[in-house]
């Protein structure tokens, strides 16, 4: 029992000294209220790159009373820094047009309404100042620089659905005066397009090479003032670029196709032009095709293609052409087999006929002149070069008729060469003369015209003069 009442008494003891603290507590509070905080201190930007210090309390009475500490010591309005204190809101606001280096450090306000009172801190040092000083400055440069005319859109570059490149700017607030000038490493482009309607000026590349890499500086002035846009289109920037360019020139191959040839098949896709950037594999019967003695691939700015030479019947399947633009694999695929591969062996068969014919055909490799003109009585020698396996046969023609009559024409031939002789020529003898060669897989001719003169005459201005 006694340990009970023991218990008991401590427990009583403990909260009787509990609710003593709370009284001491809000008798503390009664003598010495404080100020309710709404909001703490807050920092804002303003559009015109001013900045606002501000805090929020309970509605004060018109006797209230603040004081504004900054680094220790106590502030009042000034033309750079005012001050407000609205008193039925509770607010207290530092305005400053523009903020400088100088207002850096800690504002603590002071408030004290008759026995209510409080303080509240904010320190507005290191990052948080350097961020706001950034940006209301940036603020401020915005509005100077909106003063004249200005870029809307700075410069900017896309890459159209044919593969070109369009660089472009947007400017605003000008007027009939207002120059745009675009320059590319301090020197003046020309094949700029300005609307001054819109605003809108753009640099049209149809073709990306290295040398459109480099430095992009675009003007906007006038009497009110300038205003500058820059693109680096270097380095990561021109790599981006030309993934993007790849990219598009991806989408726009043609699906693959194939050209006989007399040497082979020749397989290729089209683009609105095609950039080594774009990495290209070819693939037959899903294995990788390595470059050899019958397999050639090659590229051009609108193609690229694989050359395979002296087909046979182990060149049928199915064929793959990989593009990768630097993050994503494009592919385009032919199926050469059946008819298809049928037509194009048939095709290949006949260009190679037709080739080995022209190559070894009777033709003259180098002629005789247009015109030639010869005094009368004097010996005029022709020589034409010849070529063709089987060696061709040949003729010397005089008005399409063959010439025959030793007496008068001497005709010489040697390995690829074939010479007439004219002997004393007459007046009659001008005329068209031709030589004609001819073999199994073909024939040619070359004429000139002869021109017989008598002395004292002038032989024709265009007329080679021969003798």
């Amino acid at each position: 029992m006694c340990v009970l009442i023991k218990v008991n008494y401590l427990r009583l003891l403990f909260y009787f000294f509990a609710d003593l603290e709370r009284l001491k507590e809000l008798s503390w509070q009664v003598r010495n209220p404080l100020i309710a905080l709404k909001s703490g201190w807050q920092v804002e930007v303003s559009e015109k790159g001013g900045v606002r210090l501000w805090l929020e309390t309970e509605s004060l009475s018109n006797a209230a009373e603040l004081r504004l500490i900054f680094n220790d010591r106590e502030i009042s309005s000034t033309p750079h820094r005012k001050i407000n204190f609205d008193k039925a809101k509770g607010l207290v606001e530092i305005l400053f047009e523009q903020l400088s280096r100088e207002d850096e450090g800690s504002y603590t306000a002071q408030l004290r309404d008759g026995r209510a009172k409080n303080q509240f801190t904010l320190v507005f040092v290191d990052q948080k100042f350097r961020q706001t000083l950034a940006l209301a400055n940036e603020k401020l440069r915005d509005i100077k620089r909106k003063a004249g005319p200005y870029f809307q859109d700075f410069l900017s570059w896309s890459v159209n659905e044919d593969c070109e490149l369009i660089m472009k700017c947007k400017v605003t607030n000008t007027k009939k005066d207002t120059s745009l000038k675009w320059f590319k490493e301090g020197v003046a482009v020309s094949q700029v397009v300005y609307e001054q309607s819109s605003g809108v000026s753009t640099l049209t590349i149809p073709q990306v090479t290295k040398k459109e890499a480099g430095s992009y500086r675009a003007v906007v002035s006038d009497g009110r003032g300038e205003d500058v846009s820059t693109l680096e289109l270097l380095d990561d920037e021109y790599d981006k670029l030309l993934q993007q360019l790849s990219k598009q020139c991806a989408m726009s191959a043609s699906p693959l196709r194939i050209q006989s040839t007399a040497e082979g098949f020749k397989l290729y896709c089209s683009f609105k032009y095609y950039i080594n950037y774009l990495k290209t594999s070819w693939y037959f019967k899903e294995k990788g095709i390595d470059q050899g003695t019958r397999i050639k691939p090659g590229s051009s700015m609108q193609k690229v293609w694989i050359e395979i030479v002296n087909p046979t019947e182990n060149d049928k399947g199915k064929y793959i052409l990989e593009m990768f633009d630097g993050t994503e694999t494009h592919k385009r695929y032919l199926d050469l087999s059946g008819q298809a591969f049928a037509d194009a062996l048939l095709d290949y068969q006949r260009l190679k006929q037709a080739a080995v014919a022209e190559k070894n055909r009777a033709k003259v490799t180098k002629g005789l002149p247009d015109v030639v003109a010869i005094m009368e009585g004097k010996s005029l020698c022709l020589t034409c070069y010849i070529d063709g396996d089987p060696a061709p046969q040949i003729f010397w023609l005089r008005n399409d008729k063959e010439l025959i009559d030793p007496n008068l024409y001497t005709v010489t031939n040697e390995q690829k060469c074939s010479t007439i002789d004219i002997h004393k020529v007459r007046l009659e003898d001008s005329g068209k003369y031709s030589i004609l060669v001819r073999n199994k897989f073909g024939s040619e001719a070359a004429c000139v015209t002869v021109s017989v003169y008598r002395h004292g005459e002038k032989p024709p201005a265009n007329a080679v003069e021969m003798g």
